[in-house]
């Protein structure tokens, strides 16, 4: 098993309680670490782990287009995304921060981080 992993990926988004925060948007930091069935370390071949540059795509165009009310959601449904395209991906461990929460509290951060398993 490898593990294969993005750090910081970040994208601007409509996700929120408030439906202001729906319409302005914000900022969001994702990482994501991968359990792979791999044999690139082997073959040296792309095709035989997972494509983090392409994953990292489907992740920026999936948070920058779909809304949800909860960070929980969007961070599940951005799991089930890499699971359900990714066949070799055994485990998705997600966390994602919306950056300077509009919050009356003065935060760098507030995330979530959630575990699936195939």
């Amino acid at each position: 098993m490898i593990e294969v992993f993005l750090e910081s990926l970040e994208f601007y988004g409509y996700h929120g309680v408030p439906d202001a925060e729906r319409s302005v948007g914000h900022r969001y930091s994702v990482d994501i670490s991968l359990g792979v069935d791999s044999q690139a370390e082997t073959t040296d071949s792309v095709s035989d782990t997972a494509d983090y540059g392409k994953i990292g795509a489907e992740l920026v165009r999936f948070g920058e287009n779909q809304q949800y009310r909860t960070i929980e959601k969007l961070a599940s449904e951005m799991a089930r995304l890499v699971l359900d395209s990714n066949p070799k991906v055994t485990r998705v461990r997600l966390s994602i921060r919306k950056l300077l929460p509009p919050a009356p509290i003065i935060a760098r951060a507030a995330g979530v981080t959630l575990e699936l398993h195939r």
